[in-house]
């Protein structure tokens, strides 16, 4: 969603709650779920940054008798009520609250039985409950009506005369972009990670690469630092993950499966992942150009939590439109990136500026931002040409794309016919004497 609010959802994970999330997803709305499979201090503080959170509007309770006899769940609605967080239940074993109680307390121990007697304190018998059967969205649901109580609201698909394709790495000339544009940050990204290991105790270094495309990148990266123990790539795009495997095959520290960020749930085939490779947790997690494209940046962050170890760092390596500057005519360059981002609409251009204060309210701490400013003072030919591809050239080909999927909309046809001659009046204008250009790159690195 635009404005990342979402619910918490309570359950527990002897209770299959995949259809839920389903139905939630399908109808627009963001949430976030405990995914820990234990309760300790990081479990804690991880369940207590999601909850008091402000873009968590309130909490969901899958009620059965394994619920009314969990601590941990028991610790969650607590939170609730501390951050004053509305709450629900929903009645997966039973169509009546007292029925689910009776039933717990009589295959109780006395430990136990104290939990079920703090749960009924927070869910009388006049409480909000939904059955089963009642959760679904339709005209007058009280799901739905509970929902727009707590201030959250689906995510609204946003009216257009032409369907607006997501990022991919397949569009035409992409792939020749990202091998060129990741030449330019090798000493960046270096920098970085450096940076980031040099506040890691371990010796031993795990680390996790978040869209990490056909490897290269991880590769570069990665591979001739002594402390990397092993390094696990993850994207959507599956012919990428193939070509990776089979280009770093062998070379055991490497491994990568097909994975999309944007999936509720990718946080537990991550672990799933870690569980079969005997792997306690990421103790670096870098995201290169990934944020922007991510449809909920806020949850997507909030979500990585629960993956790293107690002393894990993130690092978030992105740019940002408003950080490009020309002279003399830079009316023309930033009409350029003005309307191809109102067609291309698969990612957010303006991110870098957004990087320190989403860290800050999502509660990851020891934050630092890198910076990197390249610029056409003194540059050779081929110095600009990589300026002028990361800055403008890549944009014609994704609204090619978007044109290939919507052949007869003539506005796309009109637009993509200006972008094509502005951006060849800029193109001449950039490598002419005198012409300055300067950008900024942002890289954040943040602990959990």
């Amino acid at each position: 969603m635009a404005n990342g609010d979402y619910v918490f959802l309570s359950y527990s994970h002897s209770d299959s709650i995949q259809n839920y999330c389903d139905i939630l997803e399908q109808a627009g709305y963001s949430f976030i779920f405990d995914e820990s499979l234990s309760y300790g201090e990081e479990w804690n503080l991880k369940v207590r940054r999601q909850i008091s959170n402000s873009k968590c509007k309130g909490l969901i309770l899958f009620m059965s008798e394994k619920t009314l006899t969990s601590n941990s769940i028991l610790t969650e609605i607590e939170y609730a009520q501390k951050y004053s967080k509305p709450y629900m239940a929903v009645l997966l074993k039973s169509d009546e609250i007292a029925d689910i109680f009776n039933s717990a307390i009589k295959r109780s121990d006395d430990d136990q039985k104290f939990i079920i007697e703090s749960m009924s304190e927070y869910f009388p018998q006049n409480k909000l409950y939904i059955k089963a059967n009642e959760f679904h969205f339709d005209k007058q649901s009280k799901l739905e009506n509970t929902l727009a109580d707590w201030g959250i609201k689906p995510a609204k698909t946003q009216e257009s005369d032409y369907k607006a394709a997501l990022y991919s790495s397949e569009i035409l000339g992409e792939k020749e972009r990202l091998r060129f544009q990741a030449d330019g940050y090798v000493d960046f990204d270096r920098r970085a990670i450096d940076r980031a290991l040099s506040t890691i105790s371990k010796e031993e270094i795990v680390v996790l690469d978040l869209g990490c495309s056909d490897g290269f990148v991880t590769y570069t990266r990665f591979a001739d630092n002594p402390r990397i123990k092993k390094v696990i790539g993850v994207d959507y795009n599956e012919n990428d993950i193939n070509a990776a495997k089979e280009r770093y095959k062998n070379d055991k520290i490497f491994s990568f499966y097909t994975i999309d960020l944007n999936e509720h749930d990718f946080p537990l085939k991550i672990k799933k992942i870690l569980k079969e490779q005997h792997i306690d947790g990421i103790d670096l997690a870098f995201a290169a150009f990934i944020v922007q494209h991510v449809i909920d940046q806020k949850l997507f962050l909030l979500r990585l939590f629960d993956l790293f170890t107690g002393e894990g760092k993130l690092i978030i390596r992105e740019s940002d439109d408003g950080c490009k500057i020309g002279y003399p005519k830079d009316d023309l360059m930033e009409e350029i990136m003005h309307r191809s981002n109102l067609l291309i609409k698969s990612s957010d251009r303006l991110i870098g500026r957004k990087l320190y204060s989403f860290l800050c309210e999502l509660g990851y701490n020891d934050i630092q931002i890198l910076y990197q400013i390249d610029d056409t003072i003194n540059k050779s030919r081929k110095e600009k040409e990589w300026l002028f591809t990361m800055g403008f050239s890549f944009r014609l080909n994704r609204i090619r794309n978007i044109l290939n999927d919507n052949p007869d909309n003539r506005m796309l046809q009109t637009e993509l016919g200006w972008l094509e001659s502005a951006v060849e009046r800029l193109k001449s204008q950039f490598f002419s004497n005198g012409f300055y250009y300067s950008a900024r790159s942002f890289i954040a690195i943040a602990g959990v």
